[in-house]
């Protein structure tokens, strides 16, 4: 269709004008969809008129779509049939950031249980979660590590970046065998993920709250850099796309909107600040269809080869994918360095699952220094494997609370003590010593 070939119209201009495009064909206004072109040509702008609009129907997640000679995977529907792809990695290039906007109810959420459910069942991609608010994500239990608070996201971040950063010291150092037969060393300008060096994905939600805090934002942007090359990549998730919500970091939002951008419906209008990252604003999306039903997961896919409206996949049981299949894992040095610089985050993080993010705060933070600096003293050593010995069985929490000892203290002492055969860990946040183990396991089953 002819929009005004003198240039006068805009692209943001004919989003008004989608009524009366719709009026000419006698069809609703959301039977016209409006798709801004890529090229730099704000005067023009791809217009689809449907006799029936496909992004109305719900489409249920049918499983896995990974497709690893490109590293995409379906997330949804285009109007015109097409499928929306996220790019998990690029193939001689590297890990893919992502950036995920909408108001409450918009579809995030679905997003994020496609996202979660194809790096889970690849086998090649290690997922990591943080939530602030402790959201009841379905996935809380079933990641590789779940971080629930400001403080705890900040040490699975402080984790993440030396896991990236000893990549990059070890990958430095090996040789592979060239193209000639002869001992090279390695190509650390690019990366592909496989089972044994698995991709990194860290997923931050409410990523405002988190940003505020310095050492967060800091390390998001350094991830952001490196990530792509060392293998760790990153998506954040915000109700508001606009740079004092990230932080006031440009580059973290240039970095991260570079790749994957899902804008789904907004509660005000954001175009302007959203800038050269999405010409379009997703305050404009309907919040019903003409039937009344919803549109949640109606959003824009940006990739930076093609900007349209799509709608997401609907994951009718989360906890289904997020319990089966064979997850990647990552390796022993990657594990370590996760361990170390995270201050044995890595291990204790199912633990603290069963204390309030709330209450334990301003403990985490007093007793950082304390894990990362000096082992735990042999006094409370000996307290804590005394008690577990005349208990049989007990909850890191009851000993902790028994004992006055702090609960990380707790947690990470029970985990060396593990590591040396002197504690079994019945269930999640349960332990027991190993004569005990075989009736434990045997009454929790």
């Amino acid at each position: 269709m002819q929009l005004n070939r003198g240039g006068k119209i805009t692209a943001a201009d004919a989003a008004a004008k989608a009524a009366q495009i719709a009026l000419v064909y006698g069809l609703p206004p959301s039977s016209v969809v409006l798709e801004p072109l890529l090229t730099g040509e704000s005067d023009r702008v791809r217009v689809l008129v449907l006799d029936d609009n496909p992004l109305q129907e719900v489409h249920t997640y049918p499983g896995p779509s990974l497709d690893r000679g490109t590293g995409r995977f379906t997330i949804g529907q285009h109007a015109d049939r097409t499928s929306a792809e996220w790019e998990l990695w690029r193939p001689g290039w590297g890990a893919c950031h992502g950036m995920i906007a909408g108001t409450t109810g918009g579809g995030k959420s679905a997003l994020l249980q496609v996202i979660l459910a194809e790096a889970r069942h690849c086998g090649m991609v290690v997922p990591w979660l943080g939530d602030p608010d402790n959201g009841s994500n379905a996935w809380k239990d079933d990641v590789d590590c779940y971080a629930g608070s400001v403080p705890r996201i900040r040490r699975m971040l402080q984790a993440a970046e030396a896991v990236m950063l000893g990549r990059a010291a070890r990958w430095s150092r090996q040789r592979v065998v060239g193209v000639n037969g002869l001992s090279v060393r390695r190509d650390t300008s690019r990366f592909d993920p496989y089972p044994a060096e698995p991709m990194l994905l860290v997923v931050v939600d409410e990523a405002p709250e988190v940003l505020q805090d310095a050492e967060c934002l800091r390390i998001i942007g350094r991830v952001g850099k490196r990530g792509r090359k060392l293998g760790v990549g990153v998506i954040i998730v915000t109700q508001v796309p606009s740079l004092d919500e990230l932080g006031n970091a440009l580059t973290v939002r240039s970095m991260l909107s570079s790749m994957n951008v899902v804008m789904f419906r907004t509660s005000d209008k954001f175009s302007a600040q959203m800038g050269s990252m999405i010409p379009v604003d997703p305050h404009n999306l309907p919040k019903q269809w003409p039937d009344g039903s919803t549109t949640a997961g109606l959003g824009y896919l940006g990739t930076g080869v093609r900007l349209a409206p799509f709608r997401c996949l609907w994951v009718p049981d989360g906890h289904n994918w997020a319990t089966t299949g064979k997850p990647a894992v990552l390796g022993p040095a990657d594990r370590q360095a996760a361990l170390v610089a995270g201050r044995d985050y890595y291990l204790q993080w199912r633990d603290l699952l069963d204390v309030d993010p709330d209450d334990d705060q301003e403990e985490l933070e007093e007793t950082a220094a304390v894990l990362g600096a000096v082992p735990v003293d042999g006094t409370k050593r000996a307290a804590i494997l005394t008690y577990l010995q005349a208990h049989g069985t007990a909850h890191t929490g009851v000993i902790a609370q028994r004992l006055n000892i702090p609960m990380p203290t707790v947690s990470t002492t029970l985990s060396r003590l593990a590591g040396q055969g002197l504690a079994v860990q019945v269930r999640r946040g349960v332990w027991s010593v190993p004569e005990h183990a075989r009736e434990s396991l045997e009454q929790s089953a």
